[in-house]
């Protein structure tokens, strides 16, 4: 009886467990990355032009520019992130409450 339990109990979690891809997509290593709206993957050398971008950004004395030319830079670098980045996929194991109220009730019967 105990064995059927704990069958039980590993199906449930193998069912209920949903394992997110963990794209953790850096600026500097990634050869493919893609954008969260069009699905696009970008190829080494697309990455490689933005994150020089980024770079060139970098060394423009902040100072010397005007409100709406810091304003311009900041949405470009915010659409730069969002392009290496996949925003919405952050890797792990989700389960959901009924799920995890089966778990505990399963593991104060087991034990």
């Amino acid at each position: 009886m105990k064995a059927l339990i704990k069958l039980a109990f590993c199906g449930l979690i193998a069912l209920n467990a949903t394992i997110s891809n963990a794209n953790t997509a850096s600026t500097k290593a990634a050869p493919t990355q893609t954008t969260a709206a069009t699905n696009h993957v970008l190829s080494q050398q697309e990455a490689n032009l933005l994150v020089n971008r980024v770079y060139e950004i970098n060394t423009i004395k902040l100072n010397t520019l005007n409100k709406t030319e810091k304003h311009e830079l900041k949405s470009e670098l915010q659409a730069i992130r969002k392009k290496l980045t996949n925003p919405g996929v952050s890797g792990g194991v989700y389960l959901s409450t009924g799920a995890l109220i089966l778990i505990v009730i399963l593991l104060i019967i087991l034990f």
